[in-house]
């Protein structure tokens, strides 16, 4: 998607269009202490950029752009509508905002184009919101071509011209080189996917190890990994708060916290998924970012676990007495919820006998059966 959280904002808020807008805390007219969320095009021509300090965006800004408080309720709102309208194509949603889809046997390269225009006409038919699409022999030149007409672009790389499209481009454009990669290439005097294709393999070998090797492949356009439908790597949900002043008051800190967990609990269920581990961030006053986690045996829907567990790894963080700038919580390892079995399954599975007994549990064990229904 384009600028998916500022594009949300201005759907809803039709006078935002055509105004910088920028997605995250509250500026406090400079003096904020959060990050962009993310900016639309108009905001990002002052420079401002996600995970921007908030306090900086405000000063490039110079009171040219809107800004607007992050609501990730609403966003996921609109990724389920988004998601459901491509449901005619094999998908596998790896954000919020952006997926893969196999076209593998459905069309040839003569048709792919128009099959790309129609995934945008879809998501632009449910949401009103502009796509970009990129087609490609595989899921990371994909990758790149959906980033490289951005806003509401299509850009189809065919097996024979993928070389030529890559060559030209900074090596960060390659998904996975990010900033400091990106610099310790640029030492080395490779800024274009040229030329870290035509790099002495070795060399890259010994000074990123199996980074560089991968590097090497991915300047070649080589990347052997399938459209995995329904699979999401590595699942999670979270959110943060930076204090307008440091904390160190642990009621304060529990009380954000467990309003954290209401509004992951409301994800969880809109999912719906089933969570397993739970973690808690702490950002101390001197920027040193911890973080300690906690899985439970069995995956679950219900949050109860998880609120017992969150005392327990603040408290952890409490025992230094350094003050606390930041809090963050996060759910993770999650999957669908399993689906109720009709009849005609269980009939299948079990035949037309008696049901089967309820499972003997150990004395004092909570039964999850009824609130799990």
């Amino acid at each position: 998607m384009d600028a998916f959280f500022a594009a949300c904002e201005e759907l809803r808020r039709p006078e935002l269009k055509g105004q910088a807008v920028i997605v995250g805390s509250d500026p406090k007219e400079g003096l904020g202490r959060g990050v962009v969320t993310t900016a639309n095009y108009a905001a990002r021509k002052f420079g401002v950029r996600s995970a921007m300090p908030i306090s900086k965006a405000w000063e490039l800004a110079g009171g040219k752009a809107v800004f607007v408080r992050t609501d990730f309720h609403y966003y996921a709102e609109v990724s389920r509508n988004i998601f459901a309208a491509l449901h005619d194509w094999p998908l596998e949603q790896t954000s919020i905002d952006e997926g893969y889809l196999d076209l593998t046997g459905r069309v040839d390269w003569e048709g792919a184009a128009a099959e790309g225009q129609r995934v945008k006409d879809r998501v632009r038919d449910a949401t009103g919101l502009s796509a970009s699409v990129g087609i490609a022999p595989n899921k990371l030149v994909a990758k790149v071509a959906s980033d490289h007409q951005k806003p509401d672009g299509l850009t189809l790389v065919a097996p024979a011209r993928v070389q030529a499209f890559l060559d030209p481009l900074p090596v960060r454009k390659i998904p996975g080189i990010g900033p400091k990669t990106e610099a310790a290439l640029h030492d080395l005097g490779i800024e274009r996917v040229e030329q870290l294709r035509a790099y002495d393999a070795q060399e890259l070998e010994e000074r990123f190890g199996s980074h560089g090797r991968w590097m090497q492949q991915a300047a070649r356009g080589i990347d052997e990994a399938p459209v995995n439908p329904f699979w999401e790597p590595n699942k999670s949900i979270s959110q943060e708060e930076t204090f307008q002043q440091d904390v160190r008051d642990r009621s304060t800190l529990l009380a954000v916290l467990r309003r954290m967990m209401d509004d992951l609990e409301r994800e969880l269920r809109a999912g719906p998924y089933w969570w397993k581990t739970v973690a808690v961030k702490i950002r101390y006053e001197d920027f040193q970012t911890l973080t300690r986690q906690e899985s439970i045996p069995n995956h679950a829907q219900e949050t109860w676990a998880a609120r017992r567990i969150i005392p327990r790894l603040l408290d952890e963080f409490l025992e230094d007495p350094r003050p606390i700038r930041l809090v963050g919580l996060r759910l993770s390892d999650l999957q669908h919820a399993p689906t109720q079995t009709d009849l005609p399954s269980y009939v299948k599975k079990y035949g037309e006998g008696p049901l089967p007994k309820d499972p003997v549990r150990p004395r004092g064990q909570q039964r999850l059966g009824r609130d799990l229904a």
